[in-house]
Formats: C-alpha cells, sequence, structure tokens
C-alpha cells in the first residue's frame, strides 16, 4: 500500500459530499481553515495522524475506508463491496450493520 495523497483527498470529498457536507462545514467541525480542507482534498497537503482521526470521527468512517486503495483489498472483502457503492447506500448498510453487532451483543448472556 502505498500513501496517494490525491487519493485519499478524492475519497474524503467523496465522504464529505456524502454527508452533505459543505467544505466550510466540515472545516468548522475539524477546527481547521476551508484552504486546509481543500487542500487536502486535492491532495496537495499530507496530513497529521490527528487529522485522520478527526476525519475518522466526524465522517463517521474508519481508517481503511480513507486508506486503502480498492486493489489492496480483497475482492470478496466486505471493504471492498462496500467502497463499490454510493456515499448514501454505503452509509446506510454500516449503520445497519452497527446496530445488528449492538443488538447482538446486548443478547449475550454468559
Amino acid at each position: 500500500m502505498q500513501y496517494d495523497r490525491l487519493q485519499i483527498g478524492q475519497k474524503l470529498r467523496d465522504m464529505r459530499k456524502g454527508k452533505k457536507y459543505t467544505v466550510e462545514e466540515l472545516g468548522d467541525r475539524m477546527g481547521i481553515s476551508v484552504s486546509h480542507v481543500n487542500q487536502i482534498e486535492r491532495g496537495s497537503r499530507n496530513m497529521s495522524m490527528e487529522l485522520l482521526v478527526r476525519f475518522i470521527n466526524i465522517l463517521d468512517t474508519d481508517a481503511n475506508s480513507i486508506l486503502m486503495d480498492i486493489s489492496d483489498m480483497k475482492a470478496d472483502s466486505i471493504d471492498a463491496q462496500l467502497s463499490m457503492l454510493p456515499a448514501e447506500k454505503r452509509d446506510y448498510l454500516t449503520g445497519v450493520f452497527r446496530y445488528m453487532i449492538s443488538t447482538s451483543m446486548e443478547q449475550v448472556t454468559i
């Protein structure tokens, strides 16, 4: 896996748009300037681990979804299959999956 700022920036832009955030809204939520968000989305600026964690939390995603190239994933993995869907469907299915996990954990008794 190679760090590709352009590809990662595009993924972040797609995720932002999927959440229906403007660049201004995302910048406000992250505590960074609009210019900084734009530079990351265009791939002209690296991001720190701290910013990666902020993106993960604010966009309600995970590091693999941001950092991994689709070609790095096994074709039958859930991440690979989810990555092929539009952001809205991906977010919906991720929410359903999280709900299923949380309810199944409640049903587990020791």
